[in-house]
């Protein structure tokens, strides 16, 4: 008796009918075939994905004649065996972390996002965090979106830079922050605060306030001729 299983990928027959199944020898000799329902396999582009497995079992008349010779470099992985190795191109979600040189916004295509500024609450980014819904705690939380770290190489100096942003304990909005952080307590934290547009950091605040203009005396110098 022969059994196994075969993996029909449907993606490389797209359009087409399965309506027959058949065992080929590695010399190309048709060694059986039977019928099959026929099953239509998604044309290109097709919003579905459509995955058959078959498992066939052929008892042998004359079994002492048939030599099985297995090939250790080929095998078959299902898609459901696959999804759980790989992310799909498309629409796919991960639990685990993601390594890589970088990640890149589709060339030629705006990018996601790009707009006026009252369309931003309700639109993403090229990285985007969806929306978190928090709860207030004492003190607030600052929420880093992007964050480096870097050591000068066998001197030390580690420094962890953060661009992100802090939900105040209070009922305000969201402050933008940077924050630089080293190791033996050395820190600074640039605050932008959304309501006033001040900026903070250890150096003081910062705020560029609108000013009377300034009226050119008719003389040089600080007081008038004599």
């Amino acid at each position: 008796m022969i059994s196994g299983q075969t993996v029909i990928e449907a993606r490389k027959h797209p359009g087409k009918v399965l309506r027959e199944v058949g065992l080929v020898s590695a010399a190309g000799v048709l060694v059986a075939y039977g019928d099959y329902p026929d099953t239509v396999l998604p044309a290109d582009g097709a919003p579905v994905m459509k995955e058959i497995i078959i498992n066939f079992v052929m008892a042998l008349t004359h079994a002492e004649s048939v030599v099985i010779e297995v090939d250790p470099n080929v095998s078959a992985l299902t898609i459901s065996e696959a999804d759980k190795r790989y992310v799909k191109k498309a629409g796919d979600t991960m639990i685990g972390p993601l390594t890589t040189p970088y990640v890149a916004s589709t060339p030629d295509v705006m990018p996601e996002g790009a707009g006026a500024y009252g369309d931003q609450l309700s639109s993403k980014a090229p990285f985007y965090q969806p929306n978190w819904q928090w709860d207030v705690t004492s003190g607030g939380v600052f929420v880093p979106v992007a964050k480096g770290t870097s050591t000068r190489k066998g001197k030390g100096w580690p420094t962890a830079v953060s661009f992100g942003y802090l939900m105040p304990d209070t009922d305000m909005h969201a402050h933008p922050v940077i924050h630089a952080l080293g190791d033996s307590g050395m820190e600074c934290i640039w605050e932008f605060d959304t309501q006033t547009g001040g900026l903070r950091s250890k150096a003081g605040t910062f705020a560029i306030q609108e000013q009377q203009p300034i009226v050119p005396l008719p003389f040089s110098g600080d007081t008038p001729p004599p």
